[in-house]
């Protein structure tokens, strides 16, 4: 006969296990899925977050990007390698702008061609609505990334949005 106390007790180290393993294991595609997570809670704004969470989330998502990050959009005529600094003080200025605003990543594609660079694919859908207005504002993106781990983080190295035909 089997005694069940030491089944159980296997069964539950065996489990532990596996969940450890995963944790703290986990592939460079899903760390590069979580810190698109991340991002988009980051740079995400609810009507209630007053100048200082504002202030606060600016610093944060400037973290989300190397020291200097290119950036294209050809349908914005922007072309050009940005700081952190730049991205605080403009992330900054959008958040202040919406009283709310919504990012979401739709589709998002990663490969790992080499270690420590990842490219992702995705569409940056942003929803906001301006802050004092009734307006609101919804944009769709079509987005190329390529990212570095640096220091164990995944940071945006070159964002670039893709010019998609109109209809």
């Amino acid at each position: 006969m089997v005694k069940s106390k030491p089944v159980i007790i296997v069964l539950f180290v065996g489990v532990i296990s596996i969940i450890v393993f995963c944790f703290f294991f986990q592939t460079e595609e899903r760390q590069v899925r979580k810190r698109f997570k991340i991002f988009t809670q980051t740079a995400s704004k609810h009507a209630k977050d007053s100048q200082l969470i504002v202030a606060g989330k600016s610093k944060k998502i400037s973290t989300f990007f190397a020291q200097t990050c290119q950036i294209e959009a050809r349908e914005y005529n922007v072309s050009k390698d940005y700081t952190q600094q730049n991205v605080r003080t403009i992330a900054f200025h959008v958040l202040t702008r919406y009283s709310k605003l919504d990012l979401k990543f739709i589709d998002l594609k990663i490969d790992i061609p080499e270690k420590g660079i990842a490219t992702a694919v995705s569409t940056a859908r942003i929803i906001g609505k301006v802050k004092g207005t009734e307006k609101s504002m919804e944009e769709n993106h079509e987005i190329d990334c390529r990212l570095r781990k640096i220091d164990d983080e995944w940071v945006f190295e070159k964002v670039e949005l893709i010019d998609v035909l109109k209809k």
